[in-house]
């Protein structure tokens, strides 16, 4: 075989599943290829990746890393690398997007911004939840919850699962109004559900802090000042909604339950 049209092989284990890593222009390491996929690249949907802050087209199982094009196959199934796609994308226990494609999202829609309110809901004694049913039923919460999130969202609004049990929403319009008309519709629906539970005792209520855009905020802007306010609802009693206010840089409660 000519030495030009020789292809190196790497194999790597990659979030659990085993991959080829194809390189004909150098030769790279099991661990250099880790690296580079695992750290540096993010899919973004079937056919797009984000590398270093830009978006480039994934073609034909080919990944190009500076200049250089790494073909991705797997043993068995072609598949097996869209559901890949998926673990990237996807939070297993409540089937929302995680933390990376929110703030994809976020990225993507960045000219919408002025036009988006933000509002992180964090389900109040969620830690004692676990301790005392155990992280089975604090997992069953957090799908039953997730589930009535993304029931409650228009088609062009946006919700994920951001860590823990802290869940992002983002509405997109101006009004207040209308998303504390969405806040009290999921409160509600999340009350109902509440008689289905395994242990009735168990109740679930959440702290929302609400955030607006404003000019040249990046993504850890928006959470924080929305983190601040949810906070601030836990420390005034808990369930319930508080806004951050850009111009007095302090939170204001809306409505406590």
């Amino acid at each position: 075989m000519n030495t030009h049209l020789k292809t190196i092989i790497s194999t790597i284990m990659l979030y659990g599943k085993e991959y080829v890593i194809t390189n004909s222009k150098e030769v790279i390491s099991q661990s250099s290829a880790f690296d580079k996929i695992k750290e540096n690249v993010l899919l973004i949907e079937d056919n797009i990746y984000k590398y270093k802050n830009k978006f480039y087209e994934y073609d034909n199982k080919i990944i190009t890393l500076d200049n250089v094009e790494y073909k991705i196959e797997t043993y068995n199934d072609i598949t097996r690398f869209q559901n890949l796609i998926m673990e990237l994308k996807e939070d297993k226990i409540t089937t929302l997007p995680n933390r990376n494609e929110i703030e994809n999202f976020i990225e993507r829609h960045k000219e919408y911004h002025n036009d988006m309110i933000f509002v992180l809901c964090d389900i109040d004694d969620f830690k004692q939840i676990n301790d005392t049913y155990g992280h089975q039923m604090g997992d069953y919460i957090l799908n039953k919850v997730g589930i009535i999130f993304k029931e409650n969202v228009r088609g062009k609004d946006f919700v994920g699962r951001y860590g823990g049990e802290e869940f992002l929403l983002i509405f997109k319009t101006n009004d207040l109004h209308i998303v504390e008309k969405r806040l009290e519709k999921i409160r509600l629906s999340i009350l109902k559900d509440e008689k289905d539970k395994v242990d009735e005792e168990i109740k679930v209520y959440f702290s929302a802090g609400i955030a607006r855009y404003k000019e040249n905020d990046n993504i850890k802007d928006i959470i924080n000042r929305a983190d601040m306010a949810s906070y601030y609802v836990k420390e005034h009693g808990k369930n319930g909604d508080a806004i951050y206010d850009d111009k007095t840089k302090t939170c204001e409660i809306i409505r406590m339950i």
